[in-house]
């Protein structure tokens, strides 16, 4: 994990391995609290979905999607997404 000071306020956290992802979505999250002045108004129009959730809420929201969106399930919707991605162009 690469942690870049941004400013005195603001941190932005890099992930090189999905290893590095893992440890953080099994806890260490609660070390690396969302930056309030971009959140706010993001939660306004999107609501408190899964990347403006923190602590026990994001887990709770994690482990909820963490079963659906397995590998196997996406690999078995490619065709569908191929489908509505082209019909989407078409419409364009």
């Amino acid at each position: 994990i690469l942690l870049l000071q941004m400013s005195s306020i603001t941190s932005l956290l890099i992930f090189q391995a999905p290893s590095s992802f893992k440890t953080f979505s099994q806890g260490a999250y609660l070390h690396y609290p969302k930056f309030k002045p971009f959140v706010a108004p993001m939660v306004r129009v999107m609501g408190y979905g899964i990347p403006f959730s923190e602590g026990d809420q994001w887990k709770r929201k994690r482990r909820i999607i963490n079963e659906v969106f397995n590998f196997e399930f996406l690999k078995s919707k490619i065709k569908t997404m191929e489908h509505l991605c082209s019909k989407a162009i078409k419409d364009i």
